[in-house]
This record gives C-alpha cells, structure tokens and sequence, in this order.
C-alpha cells in the first residue's frame, strides 16, 4: 500500500508547550505528526531523534526523509531509488533522470536556423520564376497569383500562430511549421504531374505561406520564454539577421544549385529535405515547452498580478521568479520620469487599446516598406538599365547584406548602451526605433527628388541605406513587443504582424500602378518616406512603456 510518510527528526521545533509544531504543517500547531496525526510528547520525539526512526505506524527511508524537507513530492515508502530508475527506464528509451537544459544562446541557434530556411524557401521561388513558369506554361499574371497566394496564407495565420506560440512554446511552433512549409516546398515538382497544376500550386503556396505565418509570433514567444529580459534586444537582432543572411544565401546559391543539380526541381527538393531534418533535429534535442526558465513568470503575471499594482512598464511579477520579474519592471520603468508613473495608473482599456493601436501602425509602416522593396527592387533596377539578370540579383541582394549586419550591430550597440551607459530599455527601444524610422525617411530623399532618375550606384547605396537603417527595428519595435507583453508576446505581434501584411499587400497593388504612371517610382519612395516619418511621430506619442494585456481581468474599466 502506497501511503505517506512521516517524518520526526527535523520536521519539529519547540513550541511554547511541550509539544512540538511541524515544520511542513504550514504553521498549523499539532500534537504530533502531520501525516498520520499520532500525539507525539516530548520525550517520544526525543527517542526517536536519538533512534533515527519514524512515526510508529509508519517507516521512512533517509531519501524519502529529504525529498519532504526540501518541500518535493511525498514518495511512497516502497518506492525505492532501484524502483524508480527501473519505472522510469521502461517508459520509453529516451527518457532521462534529469530534464534536458538548454541555454538561450544555444534556442536562438535553434531559432536563426530555422528563420535562415525559411528565408530560403521564399526567395527561391522567386529566383527560379522564370525557369518554373516555362515548365508550366504561366503568364505573369498567374505568377502574380501564386506570389498572392503564399502572403494571403501568411495573412490568415498570423492571429492563430500568435495564439498557438504563446500556449505552446515558441520555438518548438517555429519548427512544426518548418516541417510543413518544407513539405510544401518539397511537392512542388510534383504539380506538374497533375490534371490542375496552376488550382494544385495555388492551394500549396498558400499552404506554405499558412505554415510560415508562425514565424514571427515564435520569434516573439520564443524571446519572451528563453532569453532574459536584458538580452531580448540582441538575441531579436541576431534572429532577423538571420533572416536577412537567409534572402543573400538564397539569391546567391539558387541559381548556382539549379545549374549544378540539373534544374530547377532538385532546388527545391535539397531545400525541403533540410527543413524537415533540422526540424525534426532541434525538435528531439530540445527540451519540452514547459522547461523555458521565463514561462512560469508570464504564466504567473496574468495570474496574480492586481489591477492596483499596475505601474508604468513592465510590473513586479507576483510569481516565484521574482529575480527575472524585477529585472524587467527596472528595465522599463527606469527611463520613465518620477512623476509620470502614478499619474498615469492604473492602465485603463482606452489606454491599452491605444497602445495596441500605436504598435499595429508602427508595424504597418514596416510591412509597408520592407514588402514593397522586397519586391520591387530588382524590377526597380531593371527600369535604371541594368538587364542583366545575374547582375540584377547580385545587386538586389546587398541591401540584404546591409540589413543583416546591420541588425547584428543593433543587437551588440543595445547591450552596449545597457551594459556601459546605463541605459533602460525603454530609452534603448525609443533609440533603436528612431533610428528605424528617421533614418530610412532620409536615406530614401535622392531617390525621391531625382526627376531625371538616379544612376544604378546612387539606387543601390540609398535602398542599402535604407533597409539597414530599418533593420534597427529589431533592437526596437520587436524587443519592445516582448517587454512590454511577455505573457502575450506572439498573440500581440500576431496582431501587428497582420496589419503589417495587409498594408505589403495594399503597397505592392498601390506601387505597380504608380510605377506605371507618370509619377513613377519618385513618388513610390516619397510615400515610404512619408511612412517612416509617421511611425517616428507615432511613436514618440502614444508607446509610453505600459505593459499590454490581451485579457480583460487587468485593466481597470
């Protein structure tokens, strides 16, 4: 019979009688032991201390003895240590005595190894357009269509892979929809084969785009549960450079592979078969979702955080990671000024769905240029004269260079400017951001008032210009999201994410026409330009550091 154990020796303290209170009795006095409640004096408390026993109904081995003081589970007295590694062994063959551990370098390892395929998989088919609409026959306008078909399954997930990140663990989501969108990836050989290969292509890049959609809901989730709060700026501008060196390798290898593997086919098979191994790979060597170190901490603030301790940032987690916790509320709160905290508290619904508001559109505006000039600088090049396609590519691809190393810079100056100048988060966000935004607005001006139309080196230097300056957002916009809301990190940028898409939907429609009118691409920059200076001022008024919650039973009505 499996029962608990009592315990004499260490579990009693003299009280004000001659009896004795027991330590793990939550400061109930007894007369005796907690677990079998036998009136137990003085004198018997004494033998047994000098004897080593326990309780006279029941014996207690020393293992049992320690886990109970230690505050673990009650072990059964037949449970020995032999018993337990056998039970454990026969579970299954990879179970183990301890949980695995990981530390946040090596998750984020994890994480730019997926976002660096993912990257491949969505440039390679707009490197191999040309040889896959031969294969198949398709007009432009139908290549448009599959293009429009992986961002409008992009679009559609971004709500539901937020929500799917922040209950089940970002990085592990990240990888389950590697494994898909490279099984997407990997059929697309295979449409040919069909009676319908433009409605079976159709249906599989939406597919693909459905399974990327949880790409950057996972970055956010991801941060918010394995990297400390003070290292989120650096590990978000590690991950999106990542990202960026993902697009380079993609423009600079495919069509190099295609020719060497013996068309464009194999491309896609190589590319698929990577994604599914390292899915498969970091997924078994990882550990469960539940061993992230700041999982309880988010789980925790919506739990048992009060309306009334609200404060201006990010507040005391009431949690038992109270170390964790108050790094974050020093990191936000810091830069705020004394008087604004009390004044501005408790958060009210208005407040937060104006904050919401304000980071839906700061998003907008980078969905807005990054979609557009993603897509329109080769075809931008091309209008200045270069025809050459190798050439075009090699070009397109350096102000992805720039964006990379760029987003590793921001990374490494965050740090920096919290490590030697003292700096809180907020004033790093605010920083990074403006730089973000301000910069690009400038560095977009010669493209916009050369009427006569700039020179190829001139194009390159200011759109390299202006994607590495925007790749500050990483150290800002983004590391700002998991601050502010670590519980709810990939449903809120779920929420921004969305607008952003929509908004590069709406900019690629706006810019073909624009391209194609009199205006021309000036007037395309200007609006982008005009873009950015809008999130500055967004920005500076209405992201004030408060935290953000998605539910109802923090905010005050």
């Amino acid at each position: 019979m499996h029962v608990s154990v009592c315990f004499p020796t260490d579990l009693y303290s003299r009280s004000s009688s001659t009896r004795f209170r027991c330590k793990q009795s939550s400061g109930n006095t007894i007369g005796g032991c907690v677990r079998c409640s036998t009136d137990r004096s003085s004198a018997q408390v004494a033998a047994a201390k000098r004897s080593g026993t326990a309780c006279p109904q029941y014996a207690a081995d020393s293992k049992a003895f320690i886990s109970t003081r230690y505050n673990l589970h009650h072990r059964p007295v037949s449970d020995t240590m032999s018993n337990r590694k056998r039970r454990k062994a026969s579970l299954t063959p990879f179970a183990s005595q301890e949980p695995r551990h990981v530390s946040p370098d090596q998750v984020v390892t994890v994480t730019c190894g997926a976002m660096v395929l993912a990257a491949v998989h969505r440039v390679t088919f707009s490197v191999l357009a040309v040889p896959f609409a031969a294969e198949f026959h398709m007009s432009l306008p139908e290549m448009g269509l599959l293009q429009s078909a992986a961002l409008i399954g992009y679009l559609i997930g971004q709500i539901p892979a937020g929500v799917v990140a922040d209950r089940f663990g970002g990085v592990h989501v990240l990888l389950a929809g590697l494994a898909c969108w490279s099984t997407m990836t990997g059929l697309n050989p295979l449409a040919g084969y069909t009676t319908h290969p433009l409605q079976t292509l159709v249906v599989m890049r939406a597919a693909l785009g459905l399974a990327q959609s949880v790409m950057m809901p996972s970055v956010s989730a991801t941060a918010a549960r394995w990297v400390p709060p003070a290292n989120r700026g650096k590990a978000i501008s590690t991950i999106y450079a990542a990202s960026s060196g993902g697009t380079v390798l993609g423009l600079m290898t495919t069509p190099v592979l295609a020719q060497l593997l013996g068309g464009w086919p194999a491309c896609f098979l190589l590319f698929a078969g990577l994604g599914i191994v390292w899915a498969i790979g970091c997924w078994l060597y990882l550990p469960a979702p539940s061993s992230a170190p700041y999982a309880t901490a988010s789980a925790s603030l919506k739990q048992t955080q009060p309306a009334a301790q609200a404060t201006a940032g990010l507040q005391q987690l009431n949690s038992r990671r109270k170390p964790a916790a108050s790094l974050q509320t020093q990191l936000l709160e810091a830069d705020l000024p004394a008087h604004g905290g009390a004044d501005k508290l408790p958060v009210s619904r208005s407040q937060n769905v104006v904050h919401i508001l304000a980071l839906c559109w700061v998003h907008s505006v980078i969905g807005w240029g990054f979609f557009i000039l993603q897509s329109w600088i080769p075809t931008y090049l091309n209008h200045l004269g270069m025809t050459d396609l190798k050439t075009v590519g090699l070009l397109s691809a350096l102000p992805w260079v720039g964006t990379a190393i760029a987003a590793v810079l921001a990374g490494k100056l965050a740090g920096h400017l919290r490590d030697q100048k003292g700096w809180s988060a907020l004033r790093i966000r605010t920083f990074c951001q403006d730089v973000a935004t301000l910069g690009p607005a400038v560095s977009l001006v010669p493209l916009i008032i050369s009427s006569q139309g700039s020179s190829v080196a001139t194009a390159v230097l200011c759109l390299t210009g202006t994607l590495s300056l925007q790749a500050f957002c990483y150290a800002g916009f983004h590391a700002y999201v998991q601050d502010v809301a670590p519980q709810d990190a990939g449903k809120l940028l779920g929420i921004t994410n969305t607008c952003g898409t929509m908004v590069g939907i709406l900019g690629n429609i706006v810019t073909g026409n624009i391209a194609a009118s009199q205006g021309g691409y000036p007037v395309v920059f200007a609006l982008i330009s005009g873009g950015y200076l809008s999130s500055f001022v967004v920005w500076r008024i209405w992201v004030n550091g408060h935290s953000i919650v998605l539910g109802k039973q923090q905010l005050v009505k």
